[in-house]
């Protein structure tokens, strides 16, 4: 038998600097002890992010979602954020 759990997230930069213009960084978001496993979506402020890359573990239970990012100086300002949502839970992020 199958739960239904929701996700618990984190998001993970390694390097804690500011981020400079047009150098591109990786950012990793995990979402864990989601069932069925969690969608991951990248958010600039209120713009959803494309281009993003998503694992699931071979158990089901941990999401991960890549983002290569290159900032421009208008995005200066800006929030960078990852929400992790279980499927059949709207709302859960």
């Amino acid at each position: 038998m199958d739960y239904i759990c929701p996700a618990t997230g984190s998001f993970n930069r390694s390097n804690r600097r500011p981020l400079s213009a047009n150098s591109p960084v990786e950012l990793v978001c995990r979402a864990t002890g989601s069932r069925p496993p969690a969608t991951i979506t990248w958010w600039k402020g209120n713009t959803k992010m494309k281009r993003t890359k998503e694992r699931i573990s071979i158990d089901g239970y941990v999401t991960t979602s890549i983002l290569i990012f290159t900032p421009t100086s208008e995005d200066s300002g800006k929030y960078l954020s990852c929400r992790a949502e279980n499927p059949l839970i709207p709302g859960s992020a």
